[in-house]
């Protein structure tokens, strides 16, 4: 009877408490969310790894799309630099042109804004995905047209 006795309390005996099991899913769970944020938003840790290699892109590509130039000939500047990091997007009416860097945290991706009047560039300015009206530091300057070397 004694080895019953035994057997019944030991089923009756509450569990030993584990608390290195709670922590170790609590550590999992918090290991798995950190993964997930890094998986989200790696697009944004590499734009900030690269981000002055595409502002030098940037500055670079400003300076070598001439005024009055042609949009044929801007796609044959931006064709032939090696420019890993931007991207050209242009609207269904073909007078503005943009060449973006990578998105980054806090809207400070830089985009080159070129503008064409009667299919020639007119305007290259430099400005951010959240004002494209204010030049970033360290963004070449503005260049237009005069009106007289307008076509």
């Amino acid at each position: 009877m004694k080895s019953e006795d035994r057997i019944q309390s030991q089923m009756n005996a509450e569990p030993p408490n584990r608390p290195h099991k709670r922590w170790r899913g609590f550590a999992i769970t918090i290991g798995l969310l950190a993964l997930s944020l890094t998986i989200l938003s790696w697009d944004f840790i590499v734009a900030e790894w690269h981000a002055r290699d595409a502002e030098r892109e940037i500055t670079e590509l400003a300076h070598n799309i001439p005024l009055n130039a042609t949009p044929e000939q801007v796609v044959y500047v931006f064709a032939r630099g090696e420019y890993d990091y931007l991207k050209l997007r242009t609207h269904d009416t073909w007078d503005k042109w943009y060449f973006h860097t990578p998105s980054r945290i806090g809207a400070g991706d830089w985009i080159l804004n070129v503008t064409f009047e009667q299919g020639h560039v007119v305007e290259i300015r430099v400005g951010t995905s959240d004002n494209t009206g204010r030049r970033p530091d360290g963004a070449p300057p503005d260049r237009k047209a005069p009106a007289v070397d307008r076509p």
